[in-house]
C-alpha cells in the first residue's frame, strides 16, 4: 500500500486505551493505515488517556514507523506521567517529544 496526498486538512483521532489485546492493536494500526493510505487525515492524534503499558507503547511506536512512511505527523495527546516514563523507559525519546503540552 501506498500513502496518498492527503484530501483532508486535518489529523484524526484515534483513542488508544490500554491494555490492549492483540486484535485491538492491530484494529487500531489498520484504522490508522486506512486513514492515511486513502488520503482521509493529515496525520495522527493518538488520545492516550488511561493506563499505560506496553501495549500501548507497541501501537504508539507502530503508529510512528506508519506516520513517518507517509510524511505525516503524529502527536499524543491526554498522556499522563506514566505514559511518558514508559516511553522513556522503552528508550522512545522521540515518541516521547510528541506529547501535547496543551492538555
Amino acid at each position: 500500500m501506498h500513502c496518498a496526498s492527503a484530501t483532508s486538512s486535518a489529523p484524526a483521532v484515534i483513542v488508544v486505551r490500554g491494555p490492549l489485546g492483540a486484535e485491538q492493536a492491530r484494529t487500531l494500526y489498520a484504522r490508522a493505515q486506512v486513514l492515511l493510505f486513502r488520503g482521509r487525515a493529515t496525520g495522527i492524534i493518538c488520545d492516550v488517556q488511561g493506563p499505560a503499558d506496553l501495549s500501548v507503547i507497541e501501537v504508539l511506536a507502530r503508529m510512528y514507523v506508519l506516520v513517518s512512511r507517509c510524511g505525516a505527523r503524529l502527536e499524543l495527546c491526554c498522556a499522563g506521567d506514566e505514559l511518558a516514563q514508559l516511553l522513556a523507559f522503552a528508550g522512545l525519546h522521540r515518541l516521547r517529544r510528541l506529547v501535547r503540552q496543551d492538555t
